[in-house]
């Protein structure tokens, strides 16, 4: 609904919910004094819990976060059981974005408002989330001190109240949006050329089908460019930082291609130790310039529905099922 142009979406049924993660392009149509139309680069996470770890891979420190929350139907005497555990699921978001993103701002949205049993219920519930992610937000702060980044919630922790099928309360979401993006301290940002080029670089491997790049050959793209050493690693985090790249090395090790590790063999479980060592080695010598490779591969892993596995593999035959709530599938 939000990247439509009719500020409205079809009514999902069943399960048709996200996938592990989904990627899209939105063009605002608003056109701003500064930069004209804007355009967002946007993930969609799944919401069910069998994805939290995979998420992580792709959080980025250069962006805003909306998080989604569901209206109970209930009349407001009959919520209290269960609008605890919404507020212990965005919680759990709130955890995962400050271990990962510290500092971030998250845009708490309620949808499905049309199907609340009354005005009243609707009100204590928005109420309720505020309250919890305003305590939450102080003991984080707490947490962290004065010297450190806490996740924040813009609005003053206020949901916007959506209802996606009618187009009720999408434009002010955008609006919403556009304002939140233009705030953040990046807006408006200049990027040098030398990094464009080597963004360009990029694009055109990933686009003849190349998801992966050893950190040797990476490293000489960008000294074509003219980039190396310190301005190589600003350079790069930028890149992970905005979901261009994922690179998940460390720069202490290994940061020039003489001394880039060989493959890591197969571990065992005899030595742990050279087993996190061989990983470490494995993070270090590879960039991954494809983040929908990423997201497609781990599609084919990890489903909160079984049936929906096997149908991305082609329509395997059946076999004893695991769980609903998803699980790794591991025989697969």
């Amino acid at each position: 609904a939000l990247m439509s142009k009719e500020g409205r979406s079809m009514m999902i049924q069943g399960d048709e919910g996200t996938v592990g993660v989904d990627i899209s392009l939105w063009r605002t149509g608003y056109r701003t004094k500064e930069a004209g139309e804007m355009t967002f680069d946007v993930m969609d996470f799944g919401g069910q819990g069998v994805y939290m770890p995979t998420h992580q891979f792709f959080l980025l420190n250069r962006a805003m976060y909306l998080v989604v929350w569901r209206a109970l139907e209930y009349p407001k005497e009959d919520t209290e059981e269960e609008l605890p555990q919404v507020g212990e699921m965005i919680c759990q978001w709130m955890d995962m974005l400050q271990h990962r993103v510290p500092g971030v701002s998250i845009m708490l949205v309620c949808t499905h408002v049309d199907t609340v049993a009354s005005q009243e219920s609707l009100d204590m519930q928005v109420e309720y989330v505020q309250k919890t992610v305003l305590e939450k937000m102080r003991t984080t702060r707490r947490l962290v001190g004065r010297m450190g980044d806490a996740v924040t919630a813009l609005r003053g922790a206020d949901s916007f109240r959506i209802n996606s099928t009618d187009g009720t309360g999408v434009d002010a979401l955008r609006k919403g949006v556009i304002e939140a993006a233009q705030d953040m301290r990046w807006y408006g940002e200049i990027i040098p050329k030398s990094w464009m080029e080597v963004e360009e670089e990029i694009k055109i491997k990933r686009d003849s089908g190349v998801p992966i790049i050893p950190w040797g050959e990476y490293e000489r793209m960008a000294a074509a460019k003219g980039l190396s050493g310190v301005t190589l690693k600003i350079a790069t985090t930028y890149m992970h930082e905005t979901g261009k790249l994922r690179y998940f090395g460390t720069w202490e090790k290994y940061n020039s291609a003489d001394r880039q590790p060989p493959l890591p063999a197969s571990p065992t479980s005899a030595d742990a130790q050279r087993g996190e060592d061989r990983v470490s080695d494995d993070m270090n010598s590879r960039v991954y310039i494809s983040p929908q490779w990423m997201i497609d591969v781990l599609k084919g892993i990890i489903r909160h529905n079984f049936n929906f596995l096997l149908s991305h593999f082609g329509g395997a035959s059946p076999r004893k099922a695991p769980p609903d709530d998803g699980e790794l599938a591991g025989h697969t």
